[in-house]
């Protein structure tokens, strides 16, 4: 029986500590393996000792699902989880070379990667959907799209431009938003507003903000994940579980997951990363953007072609409700552990 060692992160609530406990789950499923779970802390450097309180007679190989500057050799042969989230961050490469293996959750990871180690592999990407009932959500008259994310990569505002130049306020349509400070966010719609002109504010469509995930995925329709970066937002995993089609770019990570038929594919492009997010920028980084002209028309399409956007909740609710289960994941941790 080989017994894995996981080192996962310190921010457990964390989008990245949420998916390495899925990945553990996956991990625990795969047959006669044993999981042993150390939480990773800041004070550990790259290239030092980790000190690890276990028996070292119990450890076969070490899977580190933390960020790449936290990686540290150790005595057992290691795997690293690590999701890029631009192209042509050349620094991690130093963090990655001693590994065995580097795994990732998608084929345009892998290439964004191929610098960095010999032996790659892809894993399925999965979530915890316990306690979560998949049901078909009645449209009565409005449609609720929404933005299940808060990280300030998920170009909320861009959406919200879109969707203002999409609809108005005689539409029954809705953006509901994930909110972490009300009046910070209500301040930003209303300078959107603003900026868009051309209308009184108050013929501007509806705008709705949630606190909690599941409120928000429970009560919308279509999810909107149009986020810059090239990581898997473990919030459109779970949209799936909910019955809610998925609106993604078409050069993102979890498109490759998402067959059309419960999906929209938004064109997009890729640029230089520029503005706030410097903690992305070391050199030349580039990563994905997108048109609002598009993405307001697939809105608007949605929102028009309710039948076939009908048929699409159909297929998430009674075929892909459980596509991100664990379970589902099993060959691919299987295939991870042979090297």
């Amino acid at each position: 029986m080989p017994n894995v060692l996981t080192i996962t992160p310190y921010k457990e609530f964390s989008n990245r500590g949420q998916k390495s406990f899925n990945f553990i789950d996956a991990l625990s499923g795969v047959k006669n393996v044993r999981t042993i779970n150390v939480h990773h802390s800041l004070k550990s450097k790259c290239n030092e000792d980790l000190h690890i309180p276990v028996d070292d007679s119990k450890v076969d190989v070490c899977v580190m699902h933390i960020d790449p500057h936290h990686f540290v050799k150790t005595k057992y042969p290691s795997i690293g989880v690590f999701e890029p989230k631009t192209i042509g961050n050349h620094e991690k490469s130093i963090y990655t070379q001693f590994l065995d293996v580097l795994a990732v959750y998608s084929n345009k990871q892998k290439e964004i990667c191929k610098s960095y180690n010999d032996n790659i592999k892809v894993i399925r990407p999965s979530i915890n959907l316990e306690g979560v009932l998949s049901r078909m959500k009645s449209i009565q008259t409005t449609l609720k799209f929404y933005v299940p994310s808060v990280e300030k990569t998920s170009n909320i505002s861009l959406v919200i431009k879109s969707y203002f130049k999409a609809f108005t306020a005689g539409d029954n349509v809705m953006l509901g938003v994930l909110s972490e400070n009300s009046q910070r966010d209500i301040q930003l719609f209303e300078s959107i507003k603003d900026e868009c002109g051309l209308r009184p504010k108050d013929e501007y469509p509806e705008i709705v903000l949630y606190n909690n995930m599941k409120d928000i995925q429970n009560d919308c329709h279509c999810c909107i994940d149009v986020d810059s970066t090239y990581e898997i937002n473990t919030a459109t995993l779970l949209a799936t579980k909910f019955g809610n089609p998925i609106v993604c770019l078409n050069t993102s990570s979890i498109q490759e997951w998402l067959p059309d038929e419960i999906s929209y594919k938004v064109s997009s492009y890729e640029d230089f990363v520029f503005g706030s997010n410097k903690q992305y920028i070391y050199d030349r980084e580039v990563w994905q953007k997108f048109s609002l002209l598009e993405l307001s028309n697939v809105m608007r399409g949605i929102y028009e072609d309710r039948l076939t956007f009908r048929g699409k909740q159909d297929k998430v609710v009674s075929e892909y409700h459980s596509m991100f289960h664990p379970s589902n994941s099993i060959s691919s941790m299987e295939n991870l552990l042979c090297f």
